[in-house]
């Protein structure tokens, strides 16, 4: 069957084991939003051979807003992406390599409070199982939009669980959600998607990460914990912190 299956989430990173240094000496002072918010983009740099840059992906953004506060169970993620809308905000390109597809955002609030109200509901209890419904919903639209895909897909699920190694790992406040979607082909063929989502306050910025990778083909690339790290880096010493 063939895997044209987009990308709805970002699979685990191991965030326990990242060390983050210090912001370097003589950090950017005055930086606007605007620079604070392209800082803490992923560029080329930050990932290692054989990653290809595309286009940023903000398709979904609006759909999953719209889907998420018709979500039972999903109000503290609603209030989430709705307080994101307000910010001033960068994408980064949407990088892929193999079977492997990665991106972030870069969300630069006015107060810092504003930051840690967002980053307290987007860390609520339950927002894992909100993920789980929400996916589910986004995935049955993808097949609905793609006849060629759907014909092939007999049935699928969607687990989106926490995922501990990410809480409290990077930044001054982080959490992350990871999971994965199984899809059984109408040949008999089962395909397996690993999805994972990591959510990182530095200040009044939140960076959001997505991540996935087809499970039965790849493993995940290590270059993306040192993404996190840099984009992380980046956005402290842009914020002069």
């Amino acid at each position: 069957m063939p895997r044209r299956f987009r990308r709805l989430v970002v699979a685990p990173l191991a965030l326990a084991a990242v060390a983050l240094a210090a912001a370097p000496a003589g950090a950017a002072n005055g930086a606007t939003d605007s620079q604070i918010a392209k800082a803490g983009t992923i560029v080329a740099g930050d990932l290692g051979a054989g990653w290809v840059a595309g286009p940023p992906d903000t398709s979904g953004d609006k759909v999953i807003t719209k889907l998420a506060a018709k979500t039972k169970g999903c109000d503290d993620y609603a209030a989430t992406r709705t307080s994101l809308d307000t910010t001033t905000d960068a994408a980064s390109p949407g990088f892929q390599q193999t079977s492997q597809q990665l991106s972030n955002h870069s969300y630069v609030y006015k107060r810092e409070a504003a930051a840690k109200r967002a980053f307290q509901h987007a860390a609520a209890p339950g927002v894992a199982d909100c993920f789980t419904d929400l996916f589910t919903k986004v995935f049955g639209q993808q097949l609905r939009s793609d006849p060629q895909n759907a014909s092939q897909v007999q049935g699928y699920r969607v687990k989106i669980v926490d995922l501990p190694d990410a809480d409290n790992a990077i930044g001054d406040e982080s959490v992350g959600y990871t999971g994965g979607a199984q899809i059984l082909g109408t040949d008999g063929s089962t395909t397996n998607l690993s999805l994972t989502s990591i959510l990182v306050r530095v200040g009044r910025v939140i960076l959001t990460y997505s991540y996935s990778w087809d499970a039965d083909a790849s493993q995940a690339s290590p270059s993306v914990d040192t993404a996190v790290t840099n984009t992380v880096g980046r956005t402290q010493a842009a914020l002069g912190s």
